[in-house]
């Protein structure tokens, strides 16, 4: 209980403008997630699970269960994206946008973010 309510206070701290990947309900419907959440995620995206690669790649940008690395994030995002998983693509779009675990490039951000919605990708998501 002292967790979860450590995680709400944790989020309702971060100012507005802060962008977290995976869109307003990523933010909105925060998991906390155990160790052992982590490690069966990352097992699942290392055989090619695509859901499993962004999921895991959310807890690597939070540092959910795991040490926050934002760099690893993005590699998950990008493996994704690869795989044509629209949501994967947005966050990638928006990583290179902010310069957030990789370096800022609007050009990249500009092509990851036009192919997430043109694969489906709604606005509603964010």
């Amino acid at each position: 209980m002292f967790a979860l309510l450590s995680a709400v206070a944790l989020g309702l701290a971060q100012p507005t403008q802060q962008w977290n990947p995976g869109g307003q309900n990523a933010w909105t419907a925060e998991a906390i997630h155990d160790g052992g959440a982590a490690v069966r995620l990352e097992r699942l995206a290392r055989r090619g699970d695509v859901p499993a690669m962004r999921e895991y790649g959310l807890l690597l940008w939070k540092g959910q269960g795991v040490h926050r690395d934002r760099e690893a994030a993005v590699g998950w995002f990008y493996e994704a994206a690869l795989r044509n998983d629209p949501p994967s693509m947005y966050i990638l779009g928006r990583a290179f946008e902010r310069g957030e675990g990789v370096g800022k490039d609007l050009k990249l951000a500009d092509y990851w973010t036009a192919r997430a919605f043109r694969a489906g990708y709604k606005d509603a998501e964010r």
